[in-house]
């Protein structure tokens, strides 16, 4: 787990004791509220809720809608679409809309390590990934073929696009 802060008095990370007391809270945090997660599994939702937090103020489902880590994830361990403050999880009906000029869209993606540092890898493939999805010029159609992102994952990205934009089943 890599984080950074003033902690050990030279400002380059926490130190030791920092970082068990930070283990120690979310592993006590994980079996009060979620047990039947696995210790990763949690700290991915945990870095999905701190990281939605900052922008909305998301309830259980709002965090759980955006979790896509695993097979064809793209290096996005959550990927999420806010209209305002609002988690959208599928297109916003015409009403939420209905009289705004414009629209504050934001996608966020999380991507939730538990090492210290971030190796190269999975910076790239996150980077490959935002390209993709950010090329409009690539229908979802095209990405559901190419077989490297899962369902789930192009079910987020389709709402960031617009379901109309492209329809496919899994």
């Amino acid at each position: 787990m890599s984080c950074y802060g003033r902690s050990r008095g030279d400002g380059v990370g926490m130190g030791t004791n920092d970082e068990h007391l930070l283990r120690v809270s979310l592993e006590t945090w994980r079996v009060e509220s979620a047990p039947d997660l696995a210790e990763d599994e949690f700290f991915e939702f945990f870095s999905a809720e701190q990281a939605l937090r900052a922008i909305a103020n998301p309830d259980l489902s709002d965090v759980q809608s955006g979790l896509v880590d695993g097979s064809g994830d793209g290096g996005v361990d959550a990927i999420y679409v806010l209209v305002g403050s609002h988690v959208m999880t599928e297109d916003p009906p015409q009403p939420f809309l209905a009289g705004q000029d414009q629209v504050d869209l934001t996608l966020l993606l999380v991507q939730a390590k538990k090492k210290r540092g971030f190796a190269e890898t999975p910076l790239q493939k996150l980077a490959d990934t935002l390209s993709d999805i950010l090329d409009l010029s690539k229908s979802l159609e095209l990405l559901r073929v190419s077989g490297l992102y899962s369902a789930i994952l192009l079910d987020r990205i389709s709402v960031f696009r617009g379901k109309n934009s492209c329809k496919w089943e899994s």
